[in-house]
């Protein structure tokens, strides 16, 4: 039975969980890299080159996701990892899945520029 099988047939109202974005951020706000690397492992939405950003569910679009899932840019599950309790973790995590070291976030502001910015220099020194 296909994951889109399953759906349908429990009736589950997609739109009534959370995104994957959103489980992602909060488990690299808590600083849970083992939660982190399950996600990225089992939710069909993060099973392409760049998990960290990973897609809606089929069937969901992005206005029709609810506010209580705050949805916002790319790059805010590795922002989140950054202000994280242990960013370092959560990075081996990302970079273990593929992240560069040279990833920008949102396109320009570098990974080194926004560990300093959020004055978190063991993971600036990390990322040298």
């Amino acid at each position: 039975m296909t994951n889109k099988a399953s759906w349908n047939k429990l009736r589950i109202d997609l739109h009534s969980i959370p995104t994957p974005d959103y489980l992602l951020r909060i488990a690299a706000k808590s600083g849970q890299a083992g939660v982190l690397h399950h996600l990225f492992d089992s939710l069909p939405e993060c099973r392409h080159r760049r998990p960290w950003l990973p897609n809606l569910p089929d069937r969901v679009n992005w206005d029709e996701v609810p506010q209580k899932w705050e949805p916002e840019l790319d790059g805010v599950a590795a922002h989140a990892a950054i202000e994280g309790a242990d960013p370092i973790k959560l990075f081996e995590v990302f970079f273990d899945y593929g992240m560069s070291v040279k990833h920008h976030l949102e396109r320009a502001i570098s990974l080194l520029a926004c560990a300093i910015g959020y004055n978190k220099f063991e993971f600036a020194k990390f990322l040298l």
